[in-house]
């Protein structure tokens, strides 16, 4: 009897040390880091910390000027020139040092594993090598305003899935995707 009571004892105990666990991690999740909330990651220049948790649709829905979750061929293009701009600050060319530090997206650069999110900046960095070999029609290691408009062009028609003129988040998420 005494060895069945230590036995309850000891689960009872286990069980509410792994509760106490669990609800301190869960608390510590939901818990925001005001350090995080106040600066922008290190690896950001200031004109990417005001995108800093934009993703593709909070992008989309600030360059759909008109409300109709749809982006005209205008807005689309709109959108990439401003990009553009702000990749090549300094207005000779954008080159590959350029856009590889612009942030296009959210990105790995949260929280979480290290070595994972290494992996993925590694995968992005090869992405955006291939896409700035796209965009520079040339080779000549920069890309213009027109290589960049050319390229922005070929994006829009190849995104538009059902050529209706305009893209959807779903046209546009399929076609980042397979890129």
């Amino acid at each position: 009897m005494e060895c069945v009571m230590k036995h309850k004892a000891t689960r009872l105990i286990s069980t509410l040390l792994t509760t106490s666990l669990l609800l301190t991690s869960i608390a510590a999740a939901e818990t925001p880091n005001p350090q995080l909330e106040k600066e922008p990651a290190a690896h950001m220049t200031e004109r990417d910390g005001v995108r800093l948790h934009l993703g593709l649709r909070s992008r989309m829905q600030e360059h759909d000027l008109d409300g109709d979750s749809l982006l005209s061929r205008a807005e689309f293009d709109a959108w990439h020139s401003a990009n553009f701009a702000l990749m090549d600050a300094d207005g000779d060319g954008l080159t590959l040092e350029d856009f590889q530090g612009a942030q296009l997206g959210p990105g790995p650069y949260g929280a979480g594993h290290h070595a994972r999110r290494a992996k993925m900046r590694e995968q992005a960095d090869l992405r955006k090598k291939a896409r700035f070999r796209l965009m520079d029609s040339d080779g000549d290691g920069v890309v213009t305003l027109s290589e960049h408009d050319a390229f922005t062009e070929h994006v829009f028609l190849e995104a538009d899935a059902d050529d209706d003129g305009y893209l959807t988040f779903q046209e546009l998420q399929q076609h980042n995707r397979g890129m």
